[in-house]
């Protein structure tokens, strides 16, 4: 139609500018795919360092409480049965002094490391045996040998599912003086029994009788079944704040993990797109200059054939024309050379008289 123009068919150095153009945005869109996916990564490895240090911490708090418990019936035991042997058991299972500042961990954990029996907390249900960690692999990982450390490594969570606040920190804090000062009246218990006691500065220097009384006295008292109880009830609000936070970890390291996935799965299409496009490509024009040959095969024979044809035709024209020839000579009239009037003269009347006497 005159009103329509004809739309105009791209060359091919338009068709490779498009495909230049496209690249280009795919490797684009790739790039940004990948630094979105190391973000990722980034956050989930902080995210596991976090969850490291919560078990850690979690580890240190459980066996804390177990052994203060344990200290407090062996205390206890030592005291109603006078028994040098319970004692020295005492003594072998004990706390660090209270004097030291560091409270290292690795003395609260230490009866814990080749023991047997009741006292071996390996058969618990802690988060670390939940996870099939050791202790001695989580105290490595995160480089942290006294109590001190640990609490200062927690006021530094990097993620926001793991952070505790002050107060869920100090109640850990908390926790670690009244284990002290319960290891302070069961030390008084205790030498009492073995007739040690303190001078007017608080050291165990005066020697005496053993006195039962005094030791059933001291660990009779309200304020030592207070401590006990602190004790017990700190790092069990501590262990409450770390499962959440470790529940916490958990969600978000699981929901980080399938987004990174879900990244590096587009990226990976990203990059696939194009090299399967070339494939396609290459595999088409192959396809395309096969066709092309056998087409021009084809169309050399079909030029041959239409050739055989056409001097068929022109055969067989000459042919038809010298068959009408034939026939038109072969219909010509030839002239009959006239007779003698006399002898058809002479003729006639015996002919007439035959064919009067015919039936």
């Amino acid at each position: 139609m005159p009103g329509k123009k004809r739309k105009k068919s791209r060359t091919r150095d338009e068709l490779r500018h498009l495909l230049l153009v496209f690249f280009a945005a795919i490797f684009t869109i790739t790039l940004i795919l990948f630094a979105t996916a190391l973000g990722y990564r980034s956050t989930q490895s902080e995210l596991h360092r976090d969850e490291r240090l919560l078990l850690f911490a979690r580890e240190v708090a459980h066996k804390a409480r177990f052994k203060s418990d344990e200290l407090h019936h062996m205390a206890m035991e030592a005291v109603s049965d006078g028994d040098s042997k319970a004692i020295q058991d005492y003594e072998k299972y004990k706390r660090p002094e209270p004097t030291d500042a560091d409270f290292p961990i690795a003395q609260i954990v230490a009866p814990w490391h080749g023991r047997g029996g009741r006292n071996d907390p390996r058969g618990s249900s802690s988060a670390g045996s939940a996870q099939g960690t050791s202790f001695l692999d989580l105290l490595e990982k995160n480089d942290v040998q006294s109590v001190a450390e640990l609490r200062e490594e927690l006021r530094r969570l990097r993620s926001k599912a793991a952070f505790l606040s002050s107060e869920e920190v100090e109640k850990f804090e908390d926790a670690i003086k009244a284990s002290k000062a319960q290891a302070e009246f069961e030390r008084k218990a205790l030498n009492a029994l073995q007739g040690v006691f303190q001078d007017k500065k608080g050291e165990y220097t005066v020697r005496g009788q053993p006195d039962q009384t005094l030791a059933s006295q001291i660990l009779s008292d309200p304020e030592y079944n207070k401590t006990v109880r602190a004790v017990q009830s700190d790092f069990s609000s501590f262990l409450s704040a770390l499962d959440v936070r470790l529940f916490g970890v958990h969600k978000e390291s699981a929901k980080n993990f399938r987004i990174n996935f879900v990244i590096v799965l587009i990226a990976a299409l990203a990059i696939a797109t194009p090299v399967f496009y070339l494939l396609l490509l290459r595999s088409l024009n192959t396809s395309i200059r096969g066709l092309k040959i056998t087409a021009r095969k084809l169309t050399d024979e079909l030029g041959q054939v239409n050739t055989e044809l056409k001097a068929a035709i022109t055969s067989r024209e000459d042919y038809r024309r010298r068959l009408e020839q034939t026939e038109a000579a072969s219909n010509r009239i030839i002239p009959v050379p006239q007779q003698d009037s006399r002898l058809h003269d002479v003729q006639e009347p015996e002919l007439q008289d035959y064919l009067t006497r015919l039936p």
